[in-house]
């Protein structure tokens, strides 16, 4: 990303909370320094050290990051883990995406909804900022100085600078606010019985006959095919979390992917229309995720993401 283009973007998101930034002092800056004289409490941590600066988000986050003195010279450094293995080779849609999760934290008008027409709300904000580690999307209306946070097909978090404009916005797009009354009782949920384990299933949309519906995908998840996708499943995360490391055999990789396959375990279920989202957990092998995966009723995967 071009250095003008990430200060217009953060001059954006920061007008969601109406801090001010002079943007004629900020040119010649790297990306992550840039961020760090902003100065935003609670944002970031950050540090120089001899083999670069070392720096995390907000006290909660586990991982520490590092951009090498043998980068200094790029305004989009890579960013390694601490430990020296590489991230990600770009950094500035993370850090703004970063910036995005933490102004949604501050702001007073923001609004999350969970049941979306995600083409319609694409269009309305039509600069797309997409992390390449699968867990958020940011998109931003530059004329309405707002943006949103999408998670995964799971949630959208709009942000705004007042609450006219975030109701102008979910007025332009279709969302109504719900009440909290409504949003605790949108999903209906059942317990069942799947290859001898109880689980949770939750209806996220309100058919003639709830119960036959649940029925009809408990009938597609036979053990054999789930196991089959669980297969397909391991695959593409094992792949995505080894893209960005280099050396990597085939031995290695399939040793990954059986490894994480014999981990996952289904903690619930979401039906909706057409589509159903198994929410899996990987204890040992990724503790510090749940793993959502989008099926049709070919058990073909849709999407998948980490959060």
């Amino acid at each position: 990303m071009e250095a003008n283009d990430f200060i217009k973007h953060c001059h954006t998101l920061l007008q969601t909370i109406s801090t001010q930034m002079d943007i004629n002092k900020l040119h010649g800056e790297q990306n992550i320094m840039i961020l760090h004289n902003l100065q935003l409490e609670g944002f970031m941590d950050l540090s120089v050290r001899e083999n670069g600066i070392m720096f995390s988000f907000g006290a909660d986050d586990k991982y520490v990051y590092l951009i090498k003195n043998t980068d200094k010279h790029l305004f989009d450094p890579p960013v390694y883990y601490n430990d020296g293995d590489l991230f990600l080779e770009e950094s500035s849609n993370f850090l703004l995406i970063e910036l995005a999760l933490w102004i949604s934290t501050k702001s007073k008008n923001t609004y999350s909804i969970r049941k979306f027409n995600y083409l319609k709300i694409r269009d309305y904000f039509p600069i797309w900022i997409r992390g390449t580690y699968c867990l958020y999307t940011l998109r931003i209306n530059t004329s309405l100085s707002s943006f949103f946070i999408r998670q995964g097909d799971k949630k959208i978090t709009f942000v705004a600078p007042s609450p006219e404009v975030l109701d102008n916005i979910l007025q332009s797009v279709d969302c109504k606010k719900e009440s909290s009354e409504q949003k605790s009782t949108s999903n209906k949920v059942f317990e069942v019985d799947l290859s001898g384990k109880k689980l949770n299933v939750e209806l996220a949309y309100s058919p003639d006959s709830p119960q036959t519906e649940i029925d009809k995908w408990l009938s597609i998840l036979k053990p054999e095919e789930l196991d089959k996708m669980k297969i397909r499943l391991s695959k593409k995360l094992t792949k995505d979390v080894f893209s960005q490391t280099d050396n990597v055999s085939k031995h290695d990789l399939v040793e990954q992917t059986n490894l994480l396959c014999g981990d996952l375990s289904i903690d619930k279920i979401i039906v909706d229309k057409g589509y159903i989202t198994i929410i899996f957990l990987a204890p040992n092998v990724l503790p510090d995720y749940v793993i959502n995966c989008q099926l049709n009723k070919r058990l073909s995967i849709i999407d998948y993401y980490l959060e």
